[in-house]
């Protein structure tokens, strides 16, 4: 009597089974193993500028934090101001009105201002014109029903952050009676990667991105974790013991609903431990089979599985793969909407219709 090899309905090829377990595995650990590297690199940032932040230490040239009040330079009417053009457009569902507007243009104005210390220090700072400017988008302007501008501006009297490079350069700070000095000064200039000025604390940002990078990275172990567990008959077929099994019985059902009418198979195999389990095939191996034949089944202390190798569910390989994918695109549109706003393309939803400019 020959013994053969036959699968539960709906089982991917061993091979493919193999790929997908391992295909959605990385798919989410990797990016799950990232987050959580950011996470930590965050918090180590976070950690590392408040204690290197120090109001009462020496100025030293190099790249620095510096925490002062704005102070305009001679002859200029603005520090840093940038302004963030909206196009707005309303759209009505079930007689519910909203609007979005989205960002089309942006400017940023910069000229030298000086940074005064408590110390009484007087730094000269130069922003370039891609400066970050962490501060409240808390001016905005209706230009028509469907234009408006943001803006942000670093005002005189202004306590900001301020992270750049720090150098000592010539005439750099103004006398007090206004006159450029002759002398050396401090003057904060950009570094390799640009300048940041906040209004803000700054390790306050970098822990919200670590708690926003943690939070992404327990998701994705949590989603591994569920993916592996549904796919529990696969790991069956994995490490489970190989066994014969002789077939008590086939069965034949027909069912019928809204959908159309199902054909069902069904074998009844007699397991090692005297127990009969029922499992689905396909019409193909119904036909091909008959009571008392043998089959290959693999056992473990979690169940059994049809078929010699292990195999994966094709409704779970396909929810693994979709629900991964939607998964990872979600938590990075998320990631991206939760940027600070100098770093992303503004866009917000509110309820209501676009309203004409008093």
């Amino acid at each position: 009597m020959t013994t053969s090899e036959v699968y539960a309905a709906g089982s991917l090829h061993p091979i493919l089974s193999v790929v997908v377990v391992v295909g959605v595995t990385l798919l989410l650990l990797l990016p799950a193993v990232k987050a959580l590297v950011r996470a930590v690199r965050r918090r180590r940032l976070a950690a590392r500028e408040a204690a290197s932040f120090d109001p009462g230490a020496p100025l030293r040239e190099g790249e620095i934090v510096l925490q002062g009040v704005v102070e305009l330079a001679e002859g200029e009417s603005v520090a840093v101001r940038v302004e963030v053009d909206q196009d707005g457009e309303e759209a009505e569902s079930s007689g519910s009105w909203s609007h979005t507007w989205t960002e089309v243009d942006r400017r940023v104005i910069v000229a030298p201002f000086y940074l005064c210390l408590d110390g009484g220090a007087r730094v000269r700072v130069e922003p370039p014109p891609d400066v970050d400017v962490a501060d409240d988008l808390d001016g905005k302007v209706l230009v028509r029903r469907d234009r408006r501008v943001l803006s942000a501006e670093l005002v005189p009297g202004e306590r900001i952050h301020a992270r750049g490079q720090l150098t000592r350069v010539a005439g750099a700070v103004r006398a007090a009676s206004g006159y450029r000095g002759q002398g050396e000064g401090w003057c904060l200039r950009p570094t390799r990667k640009g300048m940041l000025l906040s209004s803000h604390p700054l390790a306050e940002g970098l822990r919200e991105r670590a708690a926003l990078h943690l939070r992404h990275g327990m998701i994705l172990l949590l989603a591994v974790a569920c993916f592996h567990f549904a796919a529990q008959a696969f790991y069956i077929g994995l490490f489970g013991q190989l066994a014969t099994s002789e077939i008590l019985d086939l069965n034949h059902q027909i069912e019928t609903d809204d959908d159309g009418t199902k054909h069902l198979y069904e074998a009844k195999v007699r397991l090692p431990d005297g127990r009969a389990g029922t499992e689905r095939i396909s019409a193909d191996d119904y036909r091909a089979l008959h009571v008392g034949d043998t089959v290959t089944i693999r056992m473990s202390f979690f169940g059994w599985q049809l078929g010699p190798e292990p195999a994966l569910h094709f409704a779970v390989a396909i929810a693994g793969l979709l629900g991964s994918a939607g998964l990872l695109g979600s938590l990075r549109r998320r990631r991206v909407q939760s940027r600070p706003w100098y770093r992303r393309k503004l866009k917000s939803h509110e309820q209501g219709r676009l309203v004409d400019p008093e």
